[in-house]
């Protein structure tokens, strides 16, 4: 019996494989144990931004890399198996990669890769053509056996100052360091009320945790019951995949019911007060930030600075896992998708591109915006067409003098002029002060720090500078020539 069934094996090993994919199944995740190392490990997507600041992995991380990277490549893959870890890769791609602006490019460009997979080749060889084009789609894939075993998960520290601070810079404006959205608390919102306008610093603003933050956000907004989302998304086969990351990686998610509470159409705005208000988003800014942040820009005309990680965004939540039945190639992506009102992507942009929008403001963020909420207390920042007009460096006032270095360098250029305009404020706000001097071909490029150059085909009118310099937002300004006069 046992050489017919031989002889059967080898009869459809000859019969070859069908040109098209075979119909799979929604692949089951396989179960791992969890690492012998003490404390939580962290895996591929965390948790929240952690992973990416240790994105330089420890010496015993890449000798497991190495290693494992050598036991693949000894590990020849049939045709078949090869068809079958790309049936498992289409799936994860097709069910859970982002699906939205220029990563629907890239998440067709993986489908295609995933499904035109059908050469023998060994387990090395299949990580090195996936891993790349599915890491566009915020899907990792690491070699088998590997863990992130060099690095444990440190509890958290206690915020420092606790959950908030309140400080008020000047008069009128209120100054709120939010330091902890990891659980609920009640915020003073009578200090809120008495302000003429409002400074929110979120820059170390960790955790998922809304909902100190919700009736403030309902007041100023004038909409209740808020509901900044319109959707969260979930396949049905997640579950295991979720079980399977939980088995090895430490997890840290969000509570899914303080969530769905925030799902509906927002409502139309009631009377409520307007007033300036500034947020400063950074490094430690999570998903109940995030929230916040896109909410106030949205409804309530807030301007925004700073920059944030990809790490602990609001789009993704639970890290899932799925090893691959033949070359074991671990593949790591995110389970739950959370879709923002469509007037909040229409302001801020699409829910999962955020981190793309926000512009590194340099480590002056907060000292601008609390400029910036004083200066619009009093009327805003002066437009460059209404500062004095100076003709010439002789006519400069020694206030004036004192912010530009050698004016009287300008008189020896001709044509193009390259002016540096030194400010330790935003992209944004030069390039509202420039759009202001009534030259519709000034150019702003960011140049290294605070240093903005200012440039146009033509030459800028010594008048243009000297009001550049009288404004407030800048610190100084130099002129350098990209052509001299010759000496006579």
């Amino acid at each position: 019996m046992g050489r017919w069934v031989l002889l059967a094996l080898i009869a459809g090993c000859l019969h070859g494989v069908p040109d098209e994919l075979p119909e799979t199944k929604p692949p089951t995740p396989e179960p791992v144990p969890p690492p012998p190392v003490e404390g939580p490990v962290i895996g591929p997507l965390g948790p929240g931004p952690l992973a990416r600041e240790l994105s330089s992995p420890g010496e015993a991380v890449k000798r497991a890399v190495a290693l494992a990277l050598d036991r693949d490549r000894k590990r020849p893959l049939t045709r078949d198996q090869v068809i079958e870890d790309a049936a498992v890769l289409e799936h994860v791609v097709d069910a859970y990669a982002a699906n939205v602006g220029d990563v629907i490019q890239l998440r067709g460009q993986a489908l295609h890769e995933v499904r035109t997979l059908r050469q023998p080749m060994l387990a090395i060889q299949l990580y090195g053509i996936v891993e790349t084009s599915l890491r566009a789609v915020a899907i990792y894939v690491q070699p088998g056996g590997i863990t992130q075993g060099a690095f444990t998960w440190p509890a958290p520290e206690p915020a420092a100052g606790g959950t908030h601070e309140w400080f008020e810079p000047t008069p009128g404006v209120v100054e709120l360091a939010i330091r902890d959205l990891t659980s609920p608390w009640q915020l003073e919102l009578g200090r809120l009320r008495a302000a003429n306008a409002i400074v929110i610093d979120l820059q170390t603003a960790r955790g998922s945790d809304p909902r100190p933050l919700v009736p403030w956000l309902e007041e100023i907004t004038g909409r209740a019951p808020l509901a900044p989302l319109r959707a969260i998304e979930r396949p049905a086969d997640a579950d295991g995949f979720v079980a399977a990351y939980a088995a090895r990686f430490a997890v840290e998610t969000r509570d899914r019911a303080v969530w769905d509470a925030l799902v509906g159409t927002m409502p139309a705005a009631k009377s409520h007060r307007a007033m300036p208000i500034t947020v400063v988003v950074g490094r430690g800014c999570e998903a109940a930030c995030e929230l916040a942040a896109r909410v106030l820009e949205t409804y309530a005309g807030a301007r925004v600075y700073g920059s944030v990680t990809e790490g602990g965004r609001l789009a993704h939540d639970e890290p899932a896992r799925v090893v691959l039945p033949h070359s074991k190639l671990q593949v790591s992506f995110f389970a739950t998708t959370y879709r923002l009102a469509a007037e909040i992507e229409r302001k801020t942009g699409a829910t999962e591109l955020w981190p793309r929008r926000r512009i590194e403001e340099g480590d002056f963020a907060l000292d601008y915006a609390l400029r910036d909420a004083d200066r619009r207390l009093r009327g805003g920042w002066p437009r460059c067409d209404a500062l004095a007009w100076v003709a010439t460096p002789q006519l400069l006032s020694p206030a004036l003098r004192a912010k530009l270095d050698s004016p009287e360098s300008w008189t020896k250029c001709k044509g193009v002029v390259n002016v540096v305009v030194i400010a330790k404020a935003p992209e944004s706000a030069v390039r509202e002060l420039v759009g202001s001097c009534g030259l519709a071909d000034l150019q702003v490029v960011r140049g290294g720090g605070s240093a903005f150059h200012v440039m146009r085909g033509s030459a800028i009118p010594f008048g243009v500078i000297a009001q550049l310099a009288a404004s407030p937002l800048v610190d100084r300004v130099s002129v350098a020539c990209v052509q001299r006069l010759e000496l006579l």
